[in-house]
């Protein structure tokens, strides 16, 4: 900002950020969905897309401006209470001042509409050109960086597809929990639990838990409660937590500083070392050589070459073209990242048509609406007008 760049603030909150901020925009919670459409809506309708981008790399504009008109300013700002003026400022701001930069934190990800709701921010980064551009937002997965190159799924073969569509919720959400899903490739955390608790499918005798779902899952009584009923459960954690406190047999991990590991940080540009500093104290153990003494025992054969944890680093770095002993050595290593990878000969983003799809074809394969659109929480002074008369507040989390 001392470099006279504009910030703008979408948070239902007045924090120090916002105090800041040369526009605020203080959305009713969980309505940014709608705020993001109202958005497109102003910068197709007025004509402030890249327009050379989206004719070379996109798919399915077409049909996203016919979606994108069901949401006018007006609409826009009766959903989120946002004055109209406001949306229609920060559209303009964004779309015109170059480059620009769109950050998304944990506020958007954590309701009913949360995944459509952020391809809406997400298409209002790609309509306006700043797609991996000096100070845009840039395309992350280098392969030069560890554990992103082409042998990273191997890592996560998953079950047999029979025996994963025998999951919890493989058919409910089969985009986020099957054996071909984009991002994970088990079953949906809480529906574990309820497994746990009821037996159904399947009763699930043996666990090893390596966190502390007692404190991190929804319902921390019925998470305990579901733990009880293994009927031979083991728990790897720091200390006694409330997870390890029902655990038929707790082990110590170690901590960061007490075990060796090949750190890489995702949304940065480098990767680090970190050392064995202080050794194991007491009978702490890396968990990594935990898990890879217990496949040995039971004849398990992993997916990849691990038959210790020195290895197991080494593999990591396979794509970096490093050991671990040699990035020991450096501590860290910088990574300079590529801009507007998509001109590159051959480039393909990683969807059926090769393109930016505004109109997913993956998410119309499993049934999922391939348009960004918004939908009401089920709790809301809109769709439970009676509830929100007896209990007039929205109560959200965090703080920043």
């Amino acid at each position: 900002m001392k470099n006279r760049v504009k910030l703008i603030v979408v948070d239902p909150k007045f924090t120090n950020l916002t105090a800041k901020a040369d526009l605020c925009r203080q959305v009713r919670p969980a309505t940014d969905g709608a705020s993001a459409l109202g958005m497109l809506n102003y910068i197709i309708e007025k004509e402030l897309c890249d327009k050379e981008f989206v004719n070379k790399f996109y798919f399915g504009f077409d049909q996203l401006k016919q979606r994108v008109k069901e949401y006018p300013l007006r609409k826009g700002s009766e959903i989120t209470r946002v004055p109209e003026e406001d949306i229609l400022q920060a559209a303009t701001m964004y779309a015109t001042l170059k480059p620009a930069s769109l950050a998304l934190y944990m506020g958007l990800s954590v309701n009913t509409n949360t995944m459509q709701a952020m391809r809406a921010v997400h298409l209002i980064i790609a309509l306006t050109g700043n797609v991996d551009v000096k100070g845009g937002n840039l395309i992350f997965g280098c392969i030069h960086l560890p554990i992103t190159g082409p042998t990273h799924p191997k890592v996560y073969p998953g079950l047999h597809e029979d025996e994963m569509a025998k999951a919890p919720t493989v058919k409910d959400r089969p985009i986020y929990y099957s054996r071909n899903a984009l991002l994970f490739g088990h079953s949906h955390p809480s529906a574990f639990f309820d497994i746990l608790c009821t037996g159904e499918p399947y009763k699930i005798k043996l666990l090893l838990s390596v966190t502390d779902p007692a404190m991190g899952m929804q319902s921390s009584r019925k998470t305990l409660e579901a733990l009880k009923k293994v009927d031979f459960f083991v728990d790897i954690y720091f200390f006694i937590s409330p997870t390890a406190s029902v655990a038929d047999i707790l082990l110590f991990a170690a901590t960061y500083l007490e075990r060796d590991k090949a750190w890489y940080e995702f949304y940065h540009d480098f990767f680090c070392a970190a050392g064995i500093d202080i050794g194991p104290v007491g009978e702490c153990r890396d968990e990594v050589e935990v898990f890879i003494e217990l496949a040995k025992r039971l004849g398990v054969e992993p997916a990849i070459s691990m038959s210790s944890v020195r290895e197991l680093n080494d593999w990591y770095l396979t794509s970096a073209r490093m050991t671990f002993d040699g990035l020991k050595r450096k501590r860290i290593v910088q990574v300079s990242f590529e801009h507007k990878k998509y001109e590159e000969e051959g480039y393909s983003f990683p969807a059926e048509t090769g393109k930016i799809e505004l109109y997913s074809k993956h998410f119309e394969k499993y049934g999922y609406d391939p348009l960004p659109c918004y939908r009401e929480p089920p709790q809301s002074p809109y769709s439970t007008p009676d509830l929100f008369e007896k209990y007039p507040l929205i109560l959200i989390f965090g703080k920043n």
